[in-house]
């Protein structure tokens, strides 16, 4: 049973208008202000409020964990390198077995799990095959709603 787990907010300065950003994991730019993650990161924590410009006070949420995530992206050896000792890696695959430039397939993915260094593996952004072969999918899958205790 997933039970969520009060973290704390910090307050940054918004890098951008991140109206359209809110829960979306962030990290600090090179200004520490807050900014909307791409791929290949480590995330600082998930933005609670919806800054609407530049400079706008953003929150938050942290809890001293690292999160890693693969963004739109096919497979590379960077992802070796995103997930190692996250406490999580949450990986974007499309497809069950058709290797794609814009994510990941289940099949590549597995090929190469014993190099991802993670302490836990959540897949997300399932196209079709994906969610047609859910029992054959040997890897924790994220559901709308899912709490992660971290």
């Amino acid at each position: 049973m997933a039970r969520e787990i009060p973290g704390f907010t910090i307050p940054l300065e918004a890098s951008a208008d991140l109206s359209a950003s809110q829960f979306c994991a962030v990290i600090s730019d090179a200004n520490g202000r807050a900014a909307v993650a791409g791929a290949g990161v480590h995330i600082i924590g998930v933005l609670q409020n919806k800054p609407a410009s530049l400079g706008a006070e953003s929150s938050v949420m942290v809890d001293g964990v690292t999160i890693g995530f693969s963004g739109d992206a096919g497979w590379s050896d960077a992802l070796t390198e995103i997930a190692s000792g996250v406490d999580l890696f949450i990986c974007a695959v499309w497809s069950f077995d058709v290797p794609d430039p814009t994510f990941v397939d289940l099949q590549t993915l597995l090929h190469h799990l014993d190099r991802l260094a993670c302490k836990r593996l959540i897949l997300t952004h399932l196209g079709p095959s994906m969610l047609a072969r859910l029992p054959e999918v040997p890897i924790e899958v994220a559901t709308d709603g899912l709490l992660i205790p971290l």
